[in-house]
């Protein structure tokens, strides 16, 4: 009976260690995190439907959102950050919005930095535009995809205009890299290199 009992103290505080060492997910520390900040007009959304969360962070490639809770300014909608907090449940509402682009959490943000201080989108579609009308003679209206990118220190924007309606095995692109706080031209990039994307 003595071997037992303590073989069930034994057994009870292996299984308290373990819990211990699990954190839960509203406890693990997320600080540093960077990505793109999206703030949606949630207000304006029919009181029968979700529209989502109001404040998202955004992956390089644009293509995970994780929600954001907490004091966040809407004025930084399209820019970089950093997010310093805790990693919370996403919330079924959200994980059912952003479907497969769903992070596996939410963060409870304590504080935040900026990045960057051009919002991205609007900048680079005008930028598209001024770029390949100054150098190349139009207005390109192939598809535009963005991305954005921390290099030693420095946000770069990056816009690809991809010919889309081309035939061949690598449709052709032109791609502008800017400078996400000054909005400085950085590089220019294109395939196949040479060519004059007007004239196709």
């Amino acid at each position: 009976m003595h071997q037992s009992h303590s073989a069930a103290l034994i057994l009870a505080a292996s299984l308290v260690l373990a819990a211990c060492g699990r954190a839960p997910v509203d406890r693990v520390v997320d600080d540093g995190r960077v990505g793109l900040l999206h703030h949606a007009e949630t207000g304006n959304c029919p009181s029968e439907q979700y529209c989502g969360p109001s404040f998202s962070l955004l992956n390089e490639s644009l293509d995970q959102w994780t929600p954001l809770e907490g004091n966040i300014e809407p004025a930084h909608h399209h820019l970089v950050v950093a997010v310093d907090g805790r990693q919370t449940r996403i919330d079924e509402r959200d994980k059912a919005w952003f479907g497969t682009a769903a992070a596996s959490h939410a963060i409870d943000v304590k504080r935040y930095r900026l990045l960057s201080e051009i919002p991205y989108h609007p900048f680079l579609v005008e930028q598209a535009s001024v770029f390949t009308t100054r150098k190349y003679g139009c207005d390109l209206l192939w598809d535009k995809s963005f991305r954005w990118e921390v290099i030693d220190g420095r946000v770069h924007y990056v816009v690809r205009m991809t010919d889309t309606f081309s035939t061949a095995q690598a449709r052709p692109y032109l791609e502008l890299t800017y400078d996400g706080n000054t909005g400085h031209f950085l590089a220019e990039d294109m395939n196949p290199w040479g060519m004059n994307p007007c004239d196709s």
